[in-house]
């Protein structure tokens, strides 16, 4: 997953005011970050494989390239449903690794980005808009080069 960490970083939650209460609160909804051995990594394991195969299943129910699009959407729709139900019961480390990291991550990497843009867009729409256009266009121009040096 492209934000292993849903967005919750300690650099991204700095702030004044409001800023910090809620960087607290996603600090205790983070947990312990990357430690936690082998049950962590059984989870985040687990969790890919599932939204693999929910992609996989998804984008075969849709049109191309709408299957993608509808992937997207839902796993996007799906990080805000768990960033939020994290921050309301102060956090589940293993539910996050399980459902964050691993099916979501697995699913689709655009909810880790979305929730990220989100939650920069709070502190500086400005740097935020020019995260996703970087995102974006880093992402087009790296597939067009990688096809154009395997011709």
């Amino acid at each position: 997953m492209g934000a292993e960490r849903l967005g919750w970083s300690d650099r991204r939650n700095r702030g004044r005011g409001h800023h910090r209460r809620r960087a607290s609160r996603l600090a205790q909804a983070q947990g312990s970050g990357r430690g936690g051995g082998a049950l962590n990594a059984l989870l985040v394991f687990v969790g890919g494989g599932g939204g693999a195969l929910l992609r996989w299943w998804l984008g075969g129910q849709v049109r191309a390239p709408f299957g993608i699009l509808a992937v997207n959407v839902v796993g996007c729709l799906a990080m805000g449903l768990l960033a939020g139900w994290l921050l309301r019961t102060g956090g589940n480390e293993q539910a996050r690794l399980l459902l964050g990291v691993g099916l979501l991550g697995g699913f689709t990497t655009m909810s880790a980005f979305a929730l990220d843009s989100v939650e920069l867009w709070s502190r500086s729409p400005l740097t935020a808009l020019c995260y996703a256009a970087a995102t974006l266009g880093g992402s087009l121009a790296a597939v067009a080069l990688g096809l154009l040096l395997t011709r």
